[in-house]
């Protein structure tokens, strides 16, 4: 499952490599200052932001949503039964990851990009890691 940094770093990537300042921006956010509450663990994403973020990567909302529950959930030292409730969002997140990660091999097969020493890469990292420093152009 990917964490909160990994899918802000995917979707900055996504949109160019924009800033903080840019992504706040983007996701309609109160300013920088939420984001790094974001990265730095002070607060997660709301269910709302994880919807917003899920439509612009054009990842599952299911998958983010699960990502940001099981994260909040390891965090939340109130929970008795946390490895019970992480178990349950690893579950509904597999439920949806491979089909992340088809999107991601689908994408680094089309530009080329070798998928047995990537392989673990699309399973693990999101699409930017894929392509390391290759960039696509398109032509018409």
């Amino acid at each position: 499952m990917h964490t909160t940094n990994q899918i802000l770093d995917a979707l900055a990537a996504k949109l160019g490599g924009v800033s903080d300042y840019r992504l706040a921006k983007v996701l309609n956010a109160s300013g920088t200052a939420t984001i790094g509450n974001w990265r730095h663990g002070r607060s997660s994403l709301s269910q709302d932001y994880a919807l917003k973020v899920a439509d612009l990567l054009g990842w599952h909302p299911e998958y983010v949503v699960a990502c940001v529950e099981r994260e909040r959930a390891e965090k939340d030292a109130r929970l008795e039964a946390t490895g019970e409730i992480l178990a349950v969002w690893d579950r509904i997140g597999a439920k949806f990851r491979p089909k992340v990660a088809a999107i991601l091999i689908a994408c680094a097969l089309s530009v080329g990009v070798g998928i047995p020493e990537r392989a673990q890469a699309a399973t693990e990292a999101p699409y930017s890691a894929l392509l390391g420093d290759q960039s696509i152009h398109y032509a018409k």
